[in-house]
C-alpha cells in the first residue's frame, strides 16, 4: 500500500472517530439533569452493552457463511440508520405541518 494513502485514510478514520464522541456531547447539551442520568444513560449504556457483546458473536458466526459478513453487517446498520433517519424526518415534518 501506498504510504500517502495510508496516511491519509488514518487521518479520514481519525476525524470519523471524532464525529462519534460528538454524540454523547450532543445529548448532554439537549437534555436536563434528570433526563440525562437516568434514561439516557440507561438507553445507551444499554445499547453499548448489547451491540458491543454480541456482534463479535454474530460476525464470527456469519463468517462461516460469508467471508465479507462485517461488510454486510456494516451495510445493514448503515441502511437502518437511513431508515430510522427517512422515518423520524417524515414524522417531524408531519407535526410541524399539524398533519
Amino acid at each position: 500500500i501506498n504510504p500517502w494513502l495510508t496516511t491519509v485514510l488514518y487521518a479520514v478514520a481519525g476525524f470519523l472517530v471524532g464525529i462519534v464522541a460528538v454524540v454523547p456531547c450532543i445529548m448532554i447539551a439537549l437534555f436536563p439533569p434528570a433526563i440525562r442520568f437516568s434514561g439516557i444513560s440507561f438507553s445507551y449504556n444499554l445499547a453499548y452493552a448489547i451491540f458491543g457483546g454480541l456482534t463479535p458473536l454474530l460476525l464470527s458466526w456469519l463468517l462461516h457463511l460469508d467471508r465479507l459478513a462485517p461488510a454486510h453487517y456494516v451495510e445493514a446498520l448503515c441502511l437502518l440508520g437511513i431508515g430510522i433517519g427517512a422515518f423520524l424526518v417524515k414524522e417531524g415534518r408531519e407535526r410541524l405541518l399539524g398533519g
